[in-house]
């Protein structure tokens, strides 16, 4: 299993941002899907569990793993992905504090712009969910399901200025 070391402003392993999209591919390979807007173009590596946003001068400025088995994805010497979210919130305020915005208050989404990391989870889980009626309810399967949502799906880092022009608010 590889280690993929996240060091903010600077990259996720051996991807740099500020690196040229032909830089990347020599690391990566070219085998990747392309999805392209009116102002970037973003290129998911591993059956998209690597994406990596480029500029209109394919410059990296933004890159995101998705949570998958064949990495530890490790931040300051904690395994972001097994680490239980609302636990990996308080360890990484040490660094930098999180946006109040609604999704951070709903607990999906965690933005620390000083650091440039943001934590994502599609649905939220939490320890006292599990004494809730309706979970206790639902089959181990659907238990199990509803569980991994402890922890975060996501983990990104961007360039300084990367979110200036993104609507936080959504």
């Amino acid at each position: 299993m590889d280690n993929l070391i996240v060091i903010p402003q600077v990259g996720i392993g051996e991807v740099k941002l500020g690196m040229h999209r032909d830089e990347v591919h020599e690391l990566v390979g070219t085998n990747d899907t392309n999805i392209k807007t009116d102002s970037i173009v973003r290129g998911c590596y591993y059956d998209f569990c690597f994406q990596i946003e480029y500029d209109s001068n394919n410059i990296v400025n933004f890159i995101e793993i998705i949570n998958n088995p064949t990495y530890n994805v490790v931040f300051e010497g904690v395994d972001v992905f097994k680490t239980k979210a609302e636990k990996l919130v308080s360890y990484v305020e040490q660094f930098s504090k999180y946006l109040e915005t609604p999704s951070a208050q709903l607990g999906s989404m965690y933005i620390f712009e000083d650091i440039g990391i943001s934590l994502y989870r599609s649905i939220v889980c939490k320890e006292e969910t599990m004494k809730e009626p309706w979970f206790l309810q639902l089959s181990q399967e659907q238990k199990e399901d509803e569980l991994r949502f402890l922890y975060f799906e996501t983990i990104a880092i961007w360039c300084k200025g990367y979110y200036d022009s993104v609507n936080l608010y959504i």
